[in-house]
């Protein structure tokens, strides 16, 4: 271009200037009125100065610029720039102010003033010269190193609200900034004011052939690395921001600690960034992620920045009313370290204009002291000023003055007072106000609730154009709230809120028609839509349709990519769904440490899903080091959340871990009534076998039926057990036998065992061995060892399988080394009679005992009592009936009860005694009832009662116990405990002798001996004596030797008679000793022997039997077999006259006759 064409664009810019100037845009001032002008800086752009303008205390900042063509028209368009765009937005207060030399000056020799734009243009010499407001703070850089130590997480969300402001007005305006970075952006007064925002880059392009890129690389977009003719555009800013963000979290620059240079320009195009501060909140890292994303498609947008930092922040509460109202952002020009914002001098201008009445400066200065712009934060005055604006019937300020008058900002909250301002500034139109008139009427606040009152104001907001209105409208119309439902109406309002762009109606409308309409193509459309607006929840829902493949194909690399998406926009259930798809490995690279980290978010965000799942991992230490503590943590915060799952695994914590039943119990009951399944099977567990509840089968039941229902195959199996036994439901075998099949078809291999059975006894169904097989195998094969038992036995005896005795000893031993203690105890008894190895006999009784086997704990305290097979041992007998007897193995009990009443391998204890006899009579052992009988009988351990003593004969004998049978028999003859009835004695004496009772049967001998009750009959008494004396009765045995004798019911037998008499004697019968004493004395069956007769006359005498001792006497008295011997004769004869008076006194004086003798020896003594 020629010189002339230059020097006319230089006119055209300088005409530009003055036009601007005379229409009175710009006022100009005096360079003169400038004191104490100091050098700050020298550039290629120019010089800049601090300077007090007048005699103020202000400092100002006076920047100029060369002449040159290129300078002087950026400059020139720059100024244009604010005056025809920024100007027309309030929330932006431009600072850009221009002045210069020549004619013009000297024609306009004074500053000029622009009370609209604020913005201020002097003359000086030769250049033109930007006058800026001096920043206190210095760069963001500067003031994050000298202050960072004050900030709290508060300052720094401000600050970075207060950027993320400043460069949404700008994109707004369509400016982009392009060089942001912690060196051009100043702090003053604690606030953000954003300098170089394009007018000196473009300068510095112009005057330098390279602007200082090493210097800022860290905040440089990475797609500029590789193309240098790539046009940095909003998203580059975007990733500026997002770095500057991480520098206001660290105080530290982006890669300090890194050299500068081409490393580092590969390593962060490479996808290197800086790590998270710790203590950092999780949502401020989320966003700042998202802003240094490598796809600029993939970063957020200025609008959503600020949108979500409000929202996280405590600068303004997340909450529609100030969603709605605009905030002010300042943004000044400078590339340098020195800022003017102008801020003191809208405040100061704005309470001029606002105390001249006008209402809208009045409404901006509330803003400016709500948010402390400019001037320090005062809500108070704020309420103030937008207490005077909307008494001039401003709307915007009363839609405001009733926020302020709901949260008490300000002023005491009012709720009256809220209704009437928005109620104002709902009937003056505003839209917004409409809308949070309708929402207060919706939910009662302030207001009597009234729907109907709700749905007219938000209508009026909707057909004002308000989305949220809209979209609330829809949910009206919907539910039928303040309205009639109609469907048809909910849907054109959701769909104009959803047109209009609102995100939440387009999620809605994406609900709407997968649900109702059940047209998931257009649902997917408008998830889509919402999803691309950044709504997380729409997001998510994207994620799962396109990882369940609904409305398209199954891709799980875009769920993945949706699913990040919502997850990094702080979505709990995507963070969840991100996590089992990093888990499992669905889409993505398996990766167990990522998704513990995915969870991990999630559950600190509340989601119970992920807490529980947090619970899991820390439990078993899956992508994370094992730590049971933070696992129950977990657990126990999803479970308070009303997850069920968490709450059945924190029922079993507190069972198995902790050992707290009553609580166990709580948490199951929690769950399942949420209808866990698990927890319903556990909960039919602990009321079937009362733990930390009583016990309950018609509950266990109920809880079995549920969880059954709910198809957990543990709960069928047991379910079958409950219809088997009759347990809290009628017995039904048929129904025992369908749910056992169920749980065994769902691979339950206990069911399938117990179906085996159900074939093999034919329970519930016909009896079919081979399908009894086909199930024990099928168990067995699972290693089941109850099923592996049952399969040997089928082996050993051939049932429905050829006989196998070495494939039986083969499973039950596999069964027994598993610790089936039935398999123990056979196994125990093929050592002991097939093999011949008492050793392992013995080692498998002990194995099975200690694992528990009642039957194997009672038959060891058997071999430990007697001394089968093992060394005799009461105490370890006494032990292992106990443990059996806890157990409630009736014999058991019984033989406990035996044990303490005689003080066998234990201390004697009645008490005991009486109570395992109790325990074991209870449960229908005749033994140990007739124990019991005997025990009331005799006072022992208990209070004598002979009427409970013939009550538990009598249970014991209609058992056929054989010994209650003969005592009852006893107690009908001698009318104990009942009246006497000689018939039923005999009738129960007749049913003890045919079960083998020995004294029954004598006892039988003597009724038919003597024909009490019954026809008398020797010889069947003969029959019952020989009976009983073969076993061993001695009484039976002297009879029989006396009817022998005198052949009495048989033929008479002296040598027979001996006999008998002789076995009653070594029995030691006195009587039969008597008697054999008398057969040797003369001779009768047995050669004469005066000296045997004397002995066993004796040993009769010893036991009291007086006719022995009165032949004693004699053979003393008459010295029959040695020296006589009166004194042991008087002796003895005393003693037979003694017995005689204590057995039968009426007997006495025919016998004191007959021993005349003797009484005179009496009185020698």
């Amino acid at each position: 271009m020629s010189n002339a064409a230059s020097v006319n664009n230089s006119n055209k810019y300088v005409n530009w200037l003055e036009d601007s100037i005379t229409k009175e845009y710009l006022n100009y001032y005096e360079y003169s009125e400038f004191k104490n002008i100091l050098p700050i800086a020298k550039g290629a752009f120019g010089n800049v100065h601090r300077a007090n303008w007048k005699n103020l205390d202000t400092i100002l900042v006076l920047k100029s610029f060369n002449n040159e063509k290129s300078t002087l028209k950026e400059v020139i368009n720059e100024v244009g720039l604010w005056l025809s765009d920024l100007n027309i937005n309030s929330k932006v207060v431009p600072v850009v102010k221009i002045t210069s030399e020549g004619p013009f000056s000297r024609k306009y020799n004074k500053v000029l003033w622009n009370h609209k734009e604020r913005n201020y243009i002097i003359n000086q010499m030769n250049s033109y010269t930007l006058v800026l407001e001096y920043a206190d703070g210095g760069t963001l850089n500067k003031y994050l190193n000298e202050h960072f130590n004050e900030l709290k997480w508060k300052d720094k969300f401000c600050l970075a609200l207060q950027l993320a402001s400043a460069v949404s007005c700008l994109h707004e305006h369509d400016i982009i900034h392009r060089d942001l970075h912690a060196n051009n952006i100043l702090v003053h007064e604690k606030n953000i004011k954003l300098a170089d925002f394009g007018l000196s880059r473009k300068i510095a392009e112009a005057s330098s052939n390279t602007s200082k890129v090493l210097g800022v690389i860290p905040y440089v977009d990475p797609k500029r690395f590789n193309n240098n003719k790539y046009q940095l555009n909003k998203k580059s800013d975007i990733y500026s921001v997002g770095v500057i963000m991480w520098q206001i979290s660290s105080g530290h620059q982006p890669f300090e600690n890194m050299e500068y240079g081409i490393n580092m320009t590969l390593a962060i195009y490479g996808g290197k960034r800086e790590e998270i501060i710790d203590g950092t909140p999780i949502e401020y890292s989320n966003l700042y992620m998202k802003c240094w994303k490598q796809k600029p498609d993939e970063r957020p947008d200025a609008r959503y920045l600020v949108s979500i930092l409000n929202s996280i922040s405590k600068v303004k509460e997340k909450y529609i009313e100030l969603e709605k109202n605009v905030r002010h952002t300042e943004i000044i020009s400078d590339n340098s370290t020195i800022s003017m914002s102008g801020n003191i001098s809208t405040a100061h201008w704005l309470q001029l204009m606002a105390e001249n009445g006008n209402k809208i400066a009045q409404y901006n200065l509330g803003e400016c002291y709500e948010y402390g712009d400019g001037i320090e934060k005062d809500e108070i005055k704020a309420f103030e000023w937008y207490e005077k604006s909307a008494e001039q019937d401003f709307d915007i300020a009363q839609c405001q003055l009733g926020y302020f008058y709901k949260n008490g900002i300000g002023t005491k909250i009012d709720l009256k007072k809220a209704i009437y301002w928005y109620n104002k500034a709902a009937e003056n139109g505003n839209k917004v106000a409409q809308y949070n008139l309708g929402r207060c009427y919706e939910d009662g606040d302030g207001v009597e609730k009234d729907e109907a009152k709700a749905f007219e104001w938000h209508k009026k907001s909707a057909e004002q154009g308000d989305d949220d209105a809209q979209n609330s409208l829809g949910c009206f119309y919907e539910n039928g709230i303040g309205t009639e439902k109609d469907p048809d109406l909910a849907s054109y309002w959701y769909n104009k809120a959803a047109v209009n762009g609102n995100k939440f109606a387009q999620y809605k409308l994406g609900e709407f028609h997968q649900y109702e309409v059940e047209d998931e193509v257009k649902a997917f459309e408008w998830y889509k839509r919402s999803a691309e607006q950044d709504f997380d929840i729409a997001q998510c829902q994207l994620g799962y349709f396109y990882e369940n493949g609904i409305s398209s194909e199954k891709d799980l690399e875009k769920a993945i990519y949706w699913y990040t998406k919502a997850a990094e926009n702080g979505n709990k259930v995507a963070q969840y769904n991100l996590g089992k798809c990093l888990e499992y490995g669905n889409g993505t690279k398996k990766n167990e440490i990522k998704a513990f980290e995915w969870y991990k978010k999630s559950a600190e965000q509340g989601y119970d899903c992920a807490q529980y799942t947090i619970g899991i991992f820390y439990y078993n230490g899956i992508g994370t080091e094992k730590d049971s503590e933070m696992a129950f943590c977990w657990y126990l915060k999803a479970a308070k959340l009303g997850n069920e799952l968490a709450q059945c695994k924190l029922g079993k914590y507190y069972q198995y871990e902790m050992g707290d039943e009553d609580k166990a119990f709580e948490w199951y009951k929690k769950s399942a009534e949420k209808d866990c399944n698990e927890a319903q099977n556990e909960l039919g567990f602990f009321y079937e076998n009362g733990i930390g509840i009583k016990a309950d089968f018609f509950k266990a039941f109920y809880w079995y039926q549920k969880a059954a229902e709910n198809k957990n195959n543990i709960a069928q199996y047991n379910l079958g057990l409950f219809y088997e036994y009759g347990y809290g439901v009628k017995k039904d075998e048929a129904k025992a036998f369908i749910w056992y099949r169920k749980s065994a078809e769902q691979e339950c291999i206990d069911a399938q065992n117990k179906l085996g059975t159900c074939y093999q006894d034919g329970i519930g169904t016909e009896k079919d061995l081979k399908m009894a097989i086909y199930w024990y195998k099928k168990a067995a094969k699972h290693k089941n060892k109850i099923a592996q038992y049952n399969l040997g036995k089928c082996y050993y005896y051939g049932i429905g399988i050829k006989k196998n005795d070495d494939k039986a000893f083969e499973l039950i031993k596999e069964s027994a080394e598993k610790g089936y203690s039935k398999a123990q105890y056979n196994l125990g008894i093929l050592y002991e009679s097939t093999i011949g190895d008492l050793k392992e006999a013995v080692y498998w009784y002990n194995k099975a005992a200690e694992n528990g086997d009642k039957t194997a704990q009672y038959n060891l305290g058997k071999y430990y009592e007697y001394g089968i097979s093992i060394k005799k041992d009461e105490v370890n007998a006494f032990e292992w009936y106990k443990e059996s007897a806890k157990q409630k193995h009736d014999d058991a009990q019984n033989k406990l009860g035996y044990f303490y009443e005689n003080g066998i391998g234990t201390i004697k204890d009645t008490a005991k005694a009486i109570y395992w006899y109790q325990e074991a009579a209870k449960g229908g052992n005749r033994i140990a009832q007739y124990n019991l009988g005997r025990c009331y009988k005799d006072g022992n351990g208990v209070e004598k009662d002979e009427n409970k003593a013939y009550e538990w004969y009598k249970m014991s004998a209609n058992k056929g116990y054989s010994e209650a049978q003969h005592q009852l028999g006893f107690f009908y003859k001698n009318g104990i405990g009942i009246g006497r009835d000689l018939r039923k004695a005999i009738y129960w004496y007749n049913e003890a002798a045919e079960n083998g009772d020995k004294i029954a049967q004598y006892n039988l001998g003597l009724f038919y001996q003597y024909g009490d009750g019954i026809n008398k009959d020797e010889v069947k008494a003969f029959e019952w004596y020989k009976k009983s004396a073969q076993q061993d009765e001695n009484n039976a045995q002297n009879n029989l030797g006396f009817f022998c004798e005198n052949g009495i019911g048989t033929q008479k037998d002296l040598r027979m008679a001996f006999s008998w008499y002789n076995k009653a004697a070594e029995n030691g019968n006195e009587i039969a000793q008597f008697n054999l004493g008398r057969c040797y004395e003369d001779g009768n069956g047995v050669e004469k022997d005066e000296i045997k007769a004397f002995e066993w006359y004796k040993r009769s005498a010893e036991l009291e039997y007086s006719n022995a001792q009165r032949k004693l006497g004699l053979f003393y008295e008459n010295g029959i077999i040695g020296q006589v011997d009166l004194m042991q004769a008087a002796y003895w004869y005393k003693k037979a006259l003694d017995n005689d008076a204590t057995d039968n006194p009426s007997k006495l004086k025919s016998k004191t006759k007959k021993s005349k003798k003797m009484f005179s020896w009496f009185k020698c003594f």
